[in-house]
Formats: C-alpha cells, sequence, structure tokens
C-alpha cells in the first residue's frame, strides 16, 4: 500500500469513483445515470414554489437564496444545471456564473440566467460570462420546462459518453483515466477547503 503526503494532506482512502455503477458485463449496456440535479437559486419565495412544482417530478432539486450559497453549493455537491435569477442577492447571478465558470471544479455545469427585466446588453454580458442560456423570468412554463429539459438531456449523453471512456469494457471497472480525473477534481477540493483528504493504492492480487 502507498501512502501520499503533500503538504499537510495526508493520503489514506479510496477515491469514491469506485463507489460508481459501471458498465453491464452481460450485455455491454450503459448502466442507468442517476437522476440529474437542478439547482434553483432565487430569492422570490413564489417563483421559488413556481420552479418546484415545474421540475421536481422530473429531476433532483436543490435550492438555495442567494448567488454565494449557490456557488459553495455548486462547488460541494452534484449539480447538473444551474438555474438563477439575475437579480440574486450577496453575488449577482451574473457574478456567479462567471466565478463557476472560472473554476475548474465548475465550469462545465451549465447555467441558465433569468432576468426580470431582460435587455439585449444584460443578455451579451450574460453570454460573454459562458452562461448557456438567457431568458425573461416570466417565459411560459412550458418553453421553460423545454429549455432545461432539452439543456439537461445534453448532460446525460455527456455522462454516458464520459463513463464509456472512463471504464474498462472488459472487467467494468474504472480506468485510469477516472482514476486520475477524480484524484486531480479532490485534490483540488482540498486544497481550496483546507481540507484533509486521502487514498490508499492496494493490490488486490496479493
Amino acid at each position: 500500500m502507498n501512502v501520499i503526503h503533500n503538504n499537510n494532506v495526508h493520503y489514506n482512502v479510496i477515491p469514491s469513483i469506485f463507489n460508481q455503477k459501471s458498465l453491464s458485463k452481460s450485455n455491454g449496456n450503459i448502466s442507468p445515470i442517476p437522476q440529474l440535479t437542478l439547482l434553483i437559486v432565487s430569492r422570490n419565495l413564489k417563483r421559488i414554489a413556481y420552479l418546484t412544482n415545474l421540475f421536481e417530478k422530473d429531476f433532483a432539486l436543490k435550492v438555495v437564496n442567494d448567488g454565494k450559497t449557490g456557488f459553495t453549493t455548486a462547488l460541494r455537491s452534484e449539480v447538473d444545471l444551474i438555474l438563477v435569477d439575475i437579480d440574486v442577492p450577496i453575488i449577482s447571478g451574473l457574478e456567479m456564473c462567471q466565478l463557476l465558470n472560472n473554476s475548474p471544479l465548475t465550469q462545465d455545469i451549465p447555467i441558465m440566467l433569468m432576468s426580470m427585466h431582460p435587455s439585449s446588453s444584460e443578455e451579451e454580458a450574460c453570454l460573454q460570462a459562458g452562461a448557456a442560456d438567457y431568458f425573461a423570468a416570466d417565459v411560459s412554463p412550458r418553453i421553460l420546462y423545454l429549455r432545461v429539459k432539452n439543456c439537461l438531456d445534453l448532460v446525460k449523453k455527456h455522462k454516458e459518453l464520459a463513463h464509456l471512456s472512463n471504464t474498462d469494457g472488459l472487467t467494468g471497472l474504472c480506468n485510469r483515466m477516472q482514476l486520475d480525473f477524480t484524484l486531480n477534481h479532490e485534490w483540488q477540493a482540498a486544497n481550496r477547503g483546507n481540507d484533509p483528504i486521502s487514498i490508499i493504492i492496494a493490490d488486490i492480487d496479493q
């Protein structure tokens, strides 16, 4: 067993990737992707209730009331899409979008921004900040649902392809690429929060 030390960080546990479901050995099909998670960031309680009612049957939901909490939630938990009001407090939706797109841990999460007073200049600023979409907060429920569903469908396909590329086709186990990716992800998260992280490397043939 190898134990890695770096500064004050002690590595002695196995990454969580080995808890992931692998490819089916019987037919080679992809294991079902868990229910996708939508993070809603809004201080408007009526809008939160409206969005919750619209999406809770099809997606796992996380709800927060300000941009700072939305940012930390995206950093610390599994989030597949962020739906955020432009005018959320502490840090705005636009600032939150910029922070998320500048972080290697969250830059792949699509962000949709909603505005009570949409304008072409605001739309341009949001898209330049890396937003996947921008629209008026009073968009019809059906159109909003389809925007979110289409985006999450792409996320699901990306996850399935990533799972294939990170899984050994013969054994169904995670491969070295997945190990490198997850170790790098956990290392950055630990350094950012000044938290301990551990990894055990064991030879199972012995």
